[in-house]
């Protein structure tokens, strides 16, 4: 994810509202994350597809997403469920004229490209809803034809190199 923003309400901004009042939008920079690649002789070097499909959510979606947007895999199957960018994180809201409890998202989830248009996530490969055993076959052997997809280096939303293994 290349950033993640939260709306801040009477239960989590902090103790004395140190980070703010409730209804403010705070906003996380997630790119200066950094993971260690892995030693170049055990990088897979191969084509990887990634089936999704109606009934991927949620964890599935920001994985897709993440492998989509840096090259990583190629994406087969149908369009997810859920849509591309996700709301977290739910916290409870107490309503002021009832007492109902409401759970309302207050963090946003945002692909890496930086795409912001609501939508489900699109395969690269896309497999039709009346297909197959023998179509999947098919469109697990179409993703294995194809080149390694991961180049040397590629750039994150705010131009930080990605290195081959996935580490920034």
């Amino acid at each position: 994810m290349a950033q993640a923003r939260e709306r801040l309400n009477a239960d989590n901004n902090g103790l004395l509202g140190y980070r703010g009042q409730p209804g403010k939008m705070v906003a996380f920079d997630l790119t200066d994350k950094v993971i260690e690649p892995a030693d170049p002789q055990k990088h897979f070097s191969g084509p990887v597809a990634v089936l999704i499909d109606e009934l991927t959510y949620s964890a599935g979606i920001l994985f897709a997403t993440t492998l989509q947007d840096h090259g990583l895999a190629v994406l087969a199957g149908r369009p997810t469920g859920g849509f591309a960018n996700q709301t977290g994180n739910m916290m409870p809201s107490r309503l002021p004229n009832t007492g109902f409890t409401a759970y309302i998202a207050t963090r946003e989830f945002v692909r890496p490209s930086g795409d912001l248009r609501v939508g489900p996530v699109i395969p690269d490969l896309p497999l039709g809803a009346e297909s197959g055993p023998a179509d999947l076959l098919a469109l697990m052997q179409r993703a294995a034809a194809l080149p390694t997809i991961m180049p040397d280096k590629r750039k994150t939303v705010s131009a930080k190199t990605i290195h081959n293994g996935g580490g920034v």
